[in-house]
C-alpha cells in the first residue's frame, strides 16, 4: 500500500533560541576561531580550507600532524600547543554550549571563516518545530480549532476572566474527557450587555 508523503509544515521558529546561538556563534565561535586560523597559518600548510578546519574541531588535527610528520620543528609544536589551549575555551564555563554550534560556520573561497545564509537556515531549521505526518497535520489542524473556540470564548469572556486563568477553564472527569469548569455564565459581562440589548 502506497504512502502519502507530506511536506513538513512548519509551526514555529524559536527565536529566542536562535538569537542566542547566532550571537554565540558570531560573537564567541568565530573570534576564537579567527585565533586559531591565525597560528595555523604559521604552520605553513597552505591556507586554511574547510578540510583543515573540520581536522581541528572535530579530529584532534590527525591530518594536521601528519602532513607535518616529515617537517618536525619545535615551533611547529608550539604552535599545535598554542591551537590545542585555544580550542579548551570552548568548554570554558560560559562557552559550554559552543559545541552545539560548532560546526555551523565554515571557510569560503577567500580563507575567511564565515556564517554562511545557508548555515543561517539550518541553524533556524534545528530551531523550529515542523509536523510531516497525515496524523500530525491532522492534530494541528484540531489543536488550531480548539484555539480558535477558545479564543472566541476568551473575546466574550473578558474582563471576567482573564489570560492567566485560561488553564483553570476545564478539568478532566474520570473517564479521561475534557469537560468545561462551568462558571456563573450570567454575571459576565457579556452575558449582562446581551441581556441589556434585548430589554
Amino acid at each position: 500500500m502506497e504512502t502519502t508523503k507530506f511536506k513538513p509544515v512548519f509551526i514555529k521558529l524559536d527565536h529566542m533560541e536562535f538569537e542566542r546561538h547566532t550571537h554565540l556563534i558570531n560573537l564567541r565561535l568565530i573570534p576564537v576561531l579567527n585565533q586559531i586560523k591565525a597560528e595555523f597559518l604559521k604552520l605553513d600548510l597552505g591556507p586554511l580550507t574547510n578540510e583543515y578546519l573540520e581536522d581541528i574541531l572535530f579530529e584532534q588535527l590527525q591530518l594536521i600532524r601528519s602532513r607535518l610528520a616529515d617537517k618536525e620543528k619545535y615551533e611547529n609544536r608550539t604552535i599545535l600547543s598554542r591551537i590545542d589551549r585555544l580550542l579548551k575555551e570552548f568548554s570554558e564555563p560560559g562557552n559550554m554550549e559552543i559545541p552545539c554550534v560548532i560546526g555551523y560556520p565554515s571557510v569560503n573561497d577567500s580563507g575567511e571563516i564565515v556564517f554562511t545564509d545557508e548555515a543561517i537556515q539550518e541553524l533556524k531549521d534545528f530551531h523550529s518545530t515542523y509536523v510531516c505526518t497525515e496524523g500530525g497535520i491532522e492534530l494541528l489542524e484540531l489543536h488550531r480549532k480548539a484555539a480558535e473556540a477558545l479564543n472566541e470564548f476568551y473575546q466574550k469572556a473578558y474582563p471576567n476572566i482573564e489570560s492567566n486563568e485560561l488553564g483553570e477553564l476545564f478539568d478532566m472527569d474520570p473517564s479521561g474527557t475534557i469537560i468545561p469548569v462551568f462558571r456563573e455564565y450570567d454575571l459576565f459581562k457579556y452575558a449582562r450587555q446581551s441581556q441589556a440589548n434585548k430589554q
